[in-house]
């Protein structure tokens, strides 16, 4: 949760920092919430639920593949390798960019993997019971939450970016890294008059 509570602080410093223990406990509150349903009688079908819709099978194929197309051609493969090396302190064989770049996203595995689970997909059945289609539509909704948020934040980002079709592609598919290195240097002046006003 650490992580989930850093990265939200972090992007929305000026808000969150002044009331970061309320935030947590607001986040663990609800987590909490949507937990108790899982220990309740019926909480292993919808655990099952979760499982079978959320936390595998096409949400995770479809992620992973706009993860290595982000990573590898967006965010640039000799970009990422350069900041790789920095953070091990050696440097990796150039196998590994060969992998990012050509081999991973061109081997079609997680994709084929995909469309057949779609081809093979089956109504969620736990025992002997078969799950409502209500049920199943919950389920593809916690499915679909996960795996709309990128082709809907790149439409949104489309619809806001000024400039021609190709402009608006650069724009989107590539990072402003001295913006970025201006942010870094923002958010680490403002973690240091957080401290000093302690």
């Amino acid at each position: 949760m650490e992580g989930f509570f850093t990265a939200i602080i972090d992007e929305w410093a000026y808000y969150l920092r002044p009331h970061k223990e309320l935030f947590i406990l607001a986040v663990c509150t609800v987590s909490y919430s949507i937990g108790i349903i899982f220990v309740v009688k019926g909480g292993m079908y919808w655990f099952q639920l979760f499982d079978y819709y959320a936390a595998s099978g096409f949400a995770l194929l479809f992620l992973i593949f706009f993860e290595v197309v982000a990573i590898s051609w967006s965010y640039g493969v000799n970009r990422y390798y350069s900041n790789l090396n920095k953070m091990l302190k050696f440097n990796l064989p150039i196998w590994w960019k060969m992998c990012w770049c050509v081999f991973t996203p061109s081997n079609g595995s997680e994709k084929l993997v995909f469309c057949f689970s779609l081809y093979q997909y089956k109504p969620l059945k736990y025992m002997n019971y078969e799950y409502p289609w209500w049920g199943q539509a919950i389920g593809w909704f916690l499915a679909l939450s996960s795996m709309v948020c990128i082709p809907g934040y790149a439409v949104y980002l489309y619809c806001v970016t000024p400039g021609t079709f190709n402009e608006r592609l650069k724009a989107m598919f590539r990072p402003d890294i001295p913006q970025i290195e201006d942010e870094i240097r923002r958010r680490s002046r403002i973690d240091t008059e957080s401290v000093t006003q302690v």
